[in-house]
Formats: C-alpha cells, structure tokens, sequence
C-alpha cells in the first residue's frame, strides 16, 4: 500500500512539469511525448531512448541544462568520468553537431567553450590536459572523417593532424620545425623583378650595400623571467599552479647569445621590413630580408666584376697570375678580414720593380686611399679601421703600371 501511495505521488509530481509520465513493464520511465513506444533506456525524456543510454534527454533548444551554485575549490556544472580500461575507445565526454549533408546556412560546434573574467590570464574557453606517463595530446585535431586519431611519438600540449591556420600573431618561445613559406613576388611583378635581376647597369638600382651598411649588429640575452612569473602565480591564488617546465630548447635559448638588428634603424633604411606590435613594441620580418640580402651579394658582384675587369685597369693590361711566383710578386689577403681597428696586408715585390701600389677602391669604383709601397721584397702594411667606411673594398697591387693582382677587404665597425 505504502509503495503505491509513493508512485501516486511520483506520477502527480511529475506529471505537472510533463505531458506524460510513463512506466514501462521493464521498468524504464518514459518522461513526455510520445509514450506508444517501450522506453530503452532507464530514463527516457521526450524520446524513446537509447540501447547504450541508461538516461537519453532531447529538447527542441536546449537538451539538458545545469547549473552549479555554491563555493567550492572546484565547481563542475558537468562532469563525465570513463574509467573501463578494457574499451577500446575511452571516451570522457563526446559531443557532436553534424549532418548528413552539407547545409547552406547555420553553424556548427563540437564544442562551444566560454569562459572569462577569473583572474586575468587564467580564463580557457577549452582546457585540455594530458596525464600519466604516456605519449598523446592534451587536445588533438584532425579533419579526416574516419580517424580516431595517431600515434603522437611524443607529449604534447596540442597537435594537429592536417593543415592548421593561425590567422593572427603567433608566438613561440621555442623552435619552429620545418620549412617555413613566405610570399612569392606577385604575378604582375615577375618580370619586373627578372629583368631587374639581370640589369647590368646595377648603379641605376638602389644601393642595397651601402643601406645594410648602415645597420648595426645587436647581440643580447634573453632574460631569466621565471622569478617573475612564480610571483605571478603566487599572486594568482592558486596554491596547486607550478610554474612552466622549460623545454630543452628554450633553456638553450636563454642561455645562448642571440643577435639582431635594430628595428629603429632598420625603418630609416627598410621600413617595410618593421612592423609595430599590439603592445607597441617593434618587430622585424627577417625571413623578407633574404631577398634584399641576395640582391645585395650580386650589387657587389656586379660591382667587383667591374672593377676588377676595368675600373683597376691602369693600361688595360694585367700580369699573368701564372707568372707572379716566378717573378717573385705576391699580394696576400689582409688579416684580420673583417676587422674594425687594424689590419696587416703582405706583400713581395721585386727588387727591380721601379714603382708598387697598393690601391683601395669603394664599390663604386672610386679610388679610396693609396699606399705608395718604397720597400722590396717581403713588405707588410697596416691598414687603419679609420680610414675607411664600414663597407666592402677591393684592393689592388700595380707594378709599374700594371694591375698584378687584386683582393677584397670588409671593414666592420
């Protein structure tokens, strides 16, 4: 008598927030439309259930909402646990918004995640978190229809396994792996770009040289913050945070010497190469710099080929390099090359020689310095940074007249 009191009340309970309440002869309960249907699973609301469902819930919006209130040092609104280990897939909680066929309009979410305005920095609309010993990914994307996924052959916060786009900045305090892609030259520029490539009359094409001249090598380390940042976290509350394991990577990085460029020179010489960040800071796009770097080199070579085919020419008319030793001529190459106080360049000159040499010319053929050489024999000069530009130089010996030999010194300051 008890037991049918209780399920009268029971079914006036819930028949008030409900259509229908029906309970089946295998003793499953069948909440709202339709109830022609055996429920098949335990808990059935407004469908008839699932096999694999002991609670199986669909609304036309919304088909199942909770909410936590209260204090607590965690607080799940929902928590799903599958802790079987003898499945072969595992699965905390599965989510899926799809259709058979292609839709024109709507969106779809997997998984639609919210959150702000905890402490600032810590708010993760989606949180993913790999534990234990084992390989895998704290969150895996893929766009294969039927894959569940590979072997990660390593740990890894996140990992993708297809094309992934980032469509704003991206920072990354260790290394990048691969081979990284940049723009080609647009179409409607190709043959300007060939024919310029090939010109001959290079004076008429900016001067690369002389603007990477004008730019200064930066060396620097990065500083240790990791003081700073376990303040953060003290600061922050929480007392289960630990600070970011450094990779092997980064703790080489910190220990390493890096160097650049100054990015307020850069922007007098190239400012399309820098580029203003969101906190205001500077930025260089160094992978962009190849291509002046290379119409620099042949700027010089263009240059060099010049000098040394005319511009060096006293008579028109050079020493077969064949013969130097045997007439006992020699010009070696300066050491130290580069150098930016001294330099030391030796030379041998033959004792019947009437008149020797040593000419210094700037890219542009101009005639820079000249060292009128008195002594014969094995004969050193030293040459002063201060004499001289920070560029490229060709240097020439001429003996009576003649060019014997030339070579090319970088001063560096």
């Amino acid at each position: 008598m008890k037991k049918i009191l209780l399920f009268g009340l029971f079914s006036v309970v819930f028949s008030q927030g409900f259509a229908q309440v029906k309970v089946a002869n295998n003793g499953n309960i069948l909440f709202g439309y339709p109830t022609s249907n055996t429920p098949v699973s335990t808990i059935s609301v407004n469908c008839n259930g699932r096999q694999d469902s002991k609670v199986a819930i669909q609304g036309t919006e919304v088909g199942l909402y909770t909410r936590r209130a209260g204090y607590a040092h965690w607080g799940n609104a929902i928590q799903g646990i599958s802790d079987n280990p003898h499945v072969t897939f595992s699965v905390g909680v599965k989510a899926e918004s799809y259709n058979g066929t292609p839709l024109s309009s709507g969106r779809s979410y997997g998984v639609f995640g919210t959150a702000g305005n905890a402490t600032s920095g810590w708010n993760y609309g989606v949180f993913g978190r790999l534990q234990g010993t084992q390989n895998g990914a704290g969150v895996y994307g893929t766009i294969s229809h039927d894959e569940n996924g590979i072997d990660t052959q390593g740990r890894y916060a996140g990992y993708f396994n297809g094309p992934t786009k980032v469509a704003g900045d991206l920072r990354v305090t260790g290394s990048i792996y691969g081979v990284v892609l940049g723009r080609a030259a647009l179409a409607n520029n190709v043959s300007n770009a060939k024919a310029y490539s090939q010109a001959v009359n290079y004076e008429t094409t900016p001067d690369y040289a002389n603007k990477l001249g004008r730019l200064s090598l930066i060396s620097y380390y990065i500083p240790h913050n990791e003081e700073a940042q376990a303040k953060s976290f003290s600061a922050s509350g929480d007392t289960i945070a630990s600070t970011h394991s450094l990779t092997t990577t980064e703790l080489q990085c910190l220990e390493k010497k890096h160097y650049a460029l100054s990015a307020e020179q850069l922007q007098d010489e190239f400012p399309d190469l820098v580029y203003e960040q969101e906190d205001g800071s500077k930025a260089i796009n160094y992978v962009e710099m190849i291509p002046v770097l290379i119409q620099t080199i042949n700027e010089l070579n263009n240059k060099i080929s010049k000098l040394e085919s005319s511009s060096l020419s006293v008579d028109n008319h050079t020493t077969d390099i064949d013969n130097l030793a045997q007439e006992g001529i020699a010009l070696y190459q300066n050491t130290p090359n580069p150098f930016n106080t001294y330099t030391t360049i030796k030379l041998s000159i033959p004792q019947n020689t009437k008149q020797a040499a040593v000419y210094f010319y700037n890219m542009n053929g101009v005639n820079i310095k000249t060292y009128n050489i008195g002594n014969r024999g094995n004969v050193s000069i030293k040459i002063s940074a201060s004499d001289f530009q920070h560029s490229l130089y060709v240097y020439a010996l001429v003996i009576d007249g003649k060019v014997i030999a030339t070579k090319r010194m970088i001063v560096a300051k």
